[in-house]
């Protein structure tokens, strides 16, 4: 069994027009394909590695912290479309 954890990673293309939601998840799958293309024929070992002793980041964090602010986007820019569709539905 490999310890490689990330694997041959294939980019999808972007879309650059479009309905908004396509554009936005367009870009977003491109994105995390980009990481973790960055990421490809890491060891979990080599994840959790800091690149500079004087750094607390690894990799595996700044995927943290891109899953945390990926989500708190969500959470804001979803926050008043939920409000209209709740208006319109009271």
């Amino acid at each position: 069994m490999s310890d490689i954890v990330v694997q041959k990673i294939v980019r999808p293309e972007r879309a650059v027009s479009g309905p908004w939601l396509e554009v936005i998840a367009s870009n977003l799958d491109y994105d995390r394909a980009t990481f973790l293309w960055k990421c490809e024929g890491l060891s979990d070992e080599q994840l959790r590695l800091r690149p500079v002793r004087s750094s607390a980041l690894t990799l595996l964090g700044l995927m943290r912290h891109l899953q945390g602010v990926e989500r708190a986007w969500f959470q804001q820019s979803s926050l008043p479309q939920a409000r209209k569709l709740r208006a319109c539905v009271l």
